[in-house]
């Protein structure tokens, strides 16, 4: 099945990139998928979960996993016999998964780098005096695995350079304004992977006006410094509760789409449908209620754990319904953000601060309602992501559903063998007061959250921002959150042909340090000079398809060399 030549998707790099064919007669549930798909899995639930525990969290995305297993695949099907098991019945009972089924992957607008898959799976010769892109992977990936010896063992000190410390190691002011690790950065780069991956992401997956737009709000730390809220007394870098004062407190990431959410409900209907959402029309599509079982059936063993368990997870009935109820209304107007800048604003600060405020004096109630609020949310954009990826490699809809199943179930039993392995295995793992100063099991993803289950549990935001804190003016900041896309929706439509005017996204940019901590300033600076090269200087300078080809390649072989 071909498409017209006509047909054009309307984003660039998907234009650029996937193929408009498709032959719905290709296998997909092959044995192949299986033994590498489980085997993957279980892989990489391993690493990630291990990762999770170190200074320096590493995550290393499924797409990096399948291009590393291309070339097993390409063996196994060389090898393995093409005889058809099944006749393409089902055997299996599971239905539905969440509510991520519960909105469209049509729209051609939202789409991303992720989908740049045609530039292995596609049979290419090798250019005179070039490289293939699997020749390119695996000399990258031989490259940056030798190199990782370097910033992990013995030459930790490229993980964060601040050549402004170097002018002067003694003086205060110099080490706040340079230090990438515990001031802010100024000038701080690091010449390690997972300095520049761990907290916001691949670099070469950003387009330029989001990291445009990161870059502006980064600019708010600068705050610490001044004699505003009593931030003179607090550090600049601080992953620890501070007695006198809290965690510098930023603006919460207010995602207004309300013009963008009008527009789909109005247009679903007539909305162009674009080459790719035609091809797909060939295969069954998985039915709505699939995925409303699962929600049902997920919430109902929700409620009788927080029912049955009340004593010690102090959340009633009311929150985990009031939790899910949040993570399904926001859940759209975030995979909006998401797609469009490759950047995820949490709800973890607006899940902590009303349940701190409607039920406070219980940590441990506020980071479940945290969990069922914002967790599940984030959980819902990474099956839509692997949808949307389904959706441009034309797999059919439901073989992609069967396998979300089968993986969650499987990820979800490594993650705590291995978590329960680490505990048993590594002597006071997170605690940073018996752990050498030099220990990578500091585990600051942790330390996050057990901070802000006393910050907003135990404490309270009343206690902090409320009338008996010291903050009570940061509650402005909700107000000047909703109002401030309103000039900018203005600016556009007076002004239709600047298009820098639509680049201003101000949900990505007052949310730029929401990841700070237990990010640092040199993950932030790291992170944008990488950005800036792959997503402006590469588009601006080297528009060919190749190339943007062998980018993504590159990423997949760090994440896998470096992890």
């Amino acid at each position: 099945m071909e498409a017209a030549d006509d047909d054009e998707c309307p984003i660039k790099e998907v234009e650029l990139t996937v193929p408009k064919t498709d032959d719905p007669s290709i296998p997909v549930l092959t044995f192949r998928m299986w033994v590498l798909g489980i085997t993957s899995c279980v892989i990489l639930s391993f690493v990630n979960q291990f990762y999770w525990y170190r200074t320096e969290p590493l995550s290393i995305s499924t797409i990096a996993a399948q291009i590393a297993t291309l070339p097993i695949g390409h063996l196994m099907a060389r090898t393995i016999t093409t005889r058809l098991f099944f006749k393409g019945r089902w055997f299996w009972g599971l239905v539905g998964l969440d509510f991520s089924g519960c909105f469209s992957l049509n729209p051609s607008r939202y789409g991303g780098r992720r989908t740049w898959f045609r530039s292995l799976h596609e049979k290419e010769k090798r250019p005179k005096s070039g490289t293939t892109c699997t020749q390119f992977f695996v000399i990258v990936l031989i490259c940056s695995f030798a190199y990782y010896i370097f910033p992990g063992y013995l030459f930790q000190m490229l993980t964060s350079l601040s050549w402004i410390c170097w002018i002067n190691r003694k003086s205060v002011i110099v080490n706040q304004l340079g230090s990438g690790l515990n001031g802010l950065g100024i000038g701080a780069f690091g010449l390690d992977w997972t300095t520049i991956a761990s907290y916001l992401g691949s670099p070469l997956a950003s387009p330029w006006f989001a990291t445009a737009n990161v870059a502006a709000g980064l600019s708010y730390d600068v705050c610490g410094h001044t004699h505003k809220l009593l931030a003179q007394y607090l550090p600049s870098q601080e992953l620890s509760i501070l007695l006198n004062g809290t965690l510098q407190s930023r603006c919460d990431i207010l995602d207004k789409m309300k013009g963008e959410l009008g527009k789909k409900k109005k247009k679903k209907k007539k909305e162009e449908v674009d080459v790719h959402t035609m091809l797909m029309r060939a295969y069954k599509p998985v039915p709505l209620w699939w995925f409303l079982v699962i929600l049902v059936l997920n919430i109902a063993l929700i409620l009788f754990v927080c029912s049955h368990y009340a004593a010690t997870l102090q959340l009633w009935w009311w929150g985990v319904l009031l939790a899910c109820a949040i993570a399904i209304s926001f859940t759209l107007p975030i995979c909006i953000i998401t797609a469009t800048t490759n950047q995820t604003p949490g709800l973890n600060v607006i899940t902590e601060y009303m349940i701190g405020y409607m039920y406070p004096g219980r940590p441990v109630a506020n980071m479940c309602f945290k969990v069922y609020g914002y967790i599940s949310m984030h959980q819902a954009l990474t099956f839509i992501q692997d949808l949307k990826l389904g959706h441009y490699m034309k797999i059919p809809p439901r073989a992609l559903f069967m396998a979300q199943v089968l993986g969650t179930i499987i990820s979800v039993i490594v993650y705590q063998v291995t978590a329960w392995l680490l505990m048993a295995g590594i002597p006071n793992l997170c605690n940073t007061e018996l752990l050498p100063k030099d220990s990578q099991w500091k585990c600051p993803m942790d330390h996050v959250f057990y901070d802000a289950s006393v910050i907003w549990g135990l404490v309270g935001p009343q206690r902090i921002f409320g009338n008996l804190g010291v903050y009570p003016a940061i509650n402005f900041f909700f107000l000047v959150g909703a109002i401030l896309p309103i000039p900018v929706w203005i600016a556009h439509k007076c002004y239709p042909n600047k298009t820098w005017i639509r680049f201003i996204h101000f949900p990505v940019l007052l949310g730029a340090t929401s990841m700070m901590p237990p990010a640092s300033a040199v993950n932030y600076t790291s992170w944008m000079l990488v950005a800036f090269l792959s997503g402006y200087v590469a588009f601006t300078y080297y528009p060919k398809d190749g190339f943007h080809g062998y980018l993504v390649v590159s990423w997949a072989a760090n994440h896998r060399g470096f992890g």
